[in-house]
């Protein structure tokens, strides 16, 4: 990609930043007002991402991962102001964890493989575990807890990763690391650690993709429960706490997708949780992430992550299926365009719009981004569009019901009517090219995600897949006989395709690996003749669009080469002749807030 293409998206993204300020509240809890305003501080202005922000014990110092070209270090900045690098190797560290006496910094370095502890003045650092990231020291400064798989990325939708990811910890000068919690127990993937101030709890996330819930268990794996929390908060992530502190802080995110910091005291939870504030107005859809608190609960960090994502056209030769110009954004304006999918015609295109404080909607636009309009404006969440092969009408994903079901919508008259509701969320649906079917992701044990069939007019689902990591995520070949999906291995996930039998039945033997090796692969779509398989592959912590055909040719599309472009769901035109994408980049910066007495 050209560097004045690259300037030219960036610019436009940055206009529809600056339009873009939201008020972040989570809505409907009640909002107790605090005693009095916390004074909030930006402490960082890099032009580049700074991300996992860790307060020193005294809260006088913060040391956050900066990245700089490409790559993440840990950074310490000084209550003179003066900043320094604490790591210099280049193998992406990130998420600092200050120790309880301020003498240590332990890390995840993404390269390097697993938690390190480096000096906090500056030294070698050491391996503290080959494996896991998200270190968090013990109030004593004896253990450290940690989840077992690391962060997806540095976007401002990253959250935990889903099962296996488990909890566990190890001994701070070293030492075998014990598992704490396990798959299923509860459900979805357990990640976020942090210690109650007595040091006899860990308290963590636990996210399953439909909602994450903050728990709690002992450092030996038994006292497993929930913490309670108001229904209205399902998304919730990054929980701190502090030895001086007499409750756990925590990230909410409101069902229109912006967030906020609150605060629950222990041994009062029935009282439910405190806002504590709605920390700045932002651009875009903004959000709070990674809290981190002094040592005496006085002080809390932060960091502001941000982003306006639109959808770019990159126009395609159809004959080669590479690029023959530079991408181009098709929309405009402020929120996430997202998921796109092209009518089986070729001349529309279905995607998500969440627009910051609303909810989720189905919109549809000509090829080329014209003439979009909204096909949904329900109050609940519209999302994942999906279209029937008359390409007129649309399938998606709808809350009408308190729970993720099937709707349809005519594009013609607007109306919508419900499709299938299976009396569980459904997610990730994705309609047969007949109309015939569904393929979707499903954990009913509340392990690893695996891919379901449900016929569209009726009938029980059936289990595809039993992996016992993850095989999801499903996309269609034109043909309907085959479905690509995502296949995870540790901390790689890759392409892979199940060919199916009449009627929608698994054929024999299991799906064959079409992408291997370090990084992440997620698919989208199929090419128009059904040999090459598009998604967005992870590669030194940049995202980019490629191909792979099924003989295993790949092809990179796309040169974006920065941690904060956020590139998601390659749509393939059924002409061969564009490949649409969300784009964003994302923004970020360590922020301060004093809290009151």
């Amino acid at each position: 990609m050209g560097v004045g293409a690259r300037r030219a998206i960036v610019a436009t993204i940055a206009v529809a930043l600056a339009a873009a300020l939201l008020v972040l509240l989570p809505r409907r809890t009640p909002q107790p007002a605090p005693h009095a305003t916390p004074t909030v501080h930006q402490v960082t202005r890099h032009p580049g991402l700074e991300l996992y922000p860790s307060l020193s014990p005294d809260g006088a110092s913060v040391a956050y991962a900066l990245e700089r070209d490409g790559r993440f270090e840990i950074e310490v900045l000084g209550p003179d102001g003066i900043e320094r690098a604490l790591t210099s190797d280049g193998a992406h560290n990130v998420q600092p964890a200050w120790s309880p006496d301020g003498t240590r910094i332990a890390y995840f370095s993404r390269e390097g493989g697993g938690i390190w502890v480096v000096p906090a003045a500056g030294g070698t650092p050491v391996r503290l575990t080959t494996f896991g990231a998200r270190p968090a020291w013990s109030p004593d400064g004896t253990q450290v807890a940690f989840q077992s798989e690391p962060q997806i990325d540095a976007s401002y939708t990253s959250v935990v990763p889903l099962p296996p990811c488990t909890i566990w910890v190890t001994a701070a000068a070293g030492g075998e690391p014990r598992q704490v919690t396990h798959t299923g127990q509860p459900a979805g993937g357990h990640g976020m650690p942090t210690w109650t101030p007595d040091g006899s709890e860990i308290v963590f996330v636990a996210y399953d993709r439909l909602s994450a819930a903050l728990w709690r268990a002992k450092p030996d794996g038994g006292g497993l429960r929930q913490v309670p929390l108001p229904r209205d908060q399902p998304q919730v992530s990054d929980p701190a706490s502090c030895a001086g502190c007499d409750a756990i802080y925590y990230v909410s995110y409101s069902e229109r997708g912006s967030s906020g910091i609150w605060k629950l005291r222990f041994g009062a939870e029935q009282r439910g949780p405190e806002w504590v504030r709605a920390p700045l107005l932002g651009s875009g859809l903004q959000r709070v992430r990674h809290l981190t608190l002094s040592r005496d609960g006085r002080r809390l960090a932060f960091a502001a992550v941000s982003a306006v994502a639109q959808l770019a056209s990159l126009p395609l030769d159809p004959a080669t299926s590479l690029p023959r110009g530079e991408p181009r954004l098709l929309t405009t304006g402020e929120g996430r365009h997202s998921r796109p999918l092209f009518s089986p015609d070729g001349q529309r295109l279905a995607f998500s719009l969440v627009k910051p404080e609303q909810r989720s909607d189905v919109w549809i636009a000509d090829a080329d981004g014209g003439n979009a309009t909204a096909l949904t404006s329900d109050p609940a969440n519209d999302t994942m569009p999906s279209w029937f092969p008359d390409s007129q009408r649309v399938a998606f994903v709808s809350d009408r019901g308190g729970h993720a079901a099937l709707w349809v919508a005519d594009s013609r008259t607007r109306i919508a009517s419900p499709l299938r509701d299976l009396g569980k969320p459904i997610d990730a649906p994705r309609l047969s090219p007949d109309g015939t079917l569904v393929a979707f992701n499903w954990a009913p044990d509340g392990g690893p995600l695996n891919t379901w069939l449900v016929p569209v007019a009726g009938g029980a689902p059936r289990r595809l897949t039993r992996d016992p990591e993850m095989l999801g995520f499903p996309a269609w070949a034109p043909d309907g006989r085959t479905l690509s999906l995502q296949m995870k291995r540790g901390d790689q996930t890759h392409i892979a395709l199940l060919d199916l039998e009449e009627g929608g039945q698994a054929a024999a033997g299991e799906a064959r690996v079409l992408t291997g090796g370090e990084g992440l692969d997620w698919g989208h779509s199929w090419s128009p003749d059904g040999d090459k398989v598009a998604f967005v592959a992870l590669r030194h912590s940049a995202w980019n669009v490629r191909w792979v055909s099924r003989t295993g040719q790949q092809q990179e599309l796309t040169s974006y080469r920065s941690p904060g472009s956020y590139v998601r769901y390659p749509t393939w035109s059924p002409r061969g002749d564009q490949m649409v994408y969300e784009y964003a980049e994302t923004r970020a910066d360590v922020w301060t807030v004093d809290l009151p007495d």
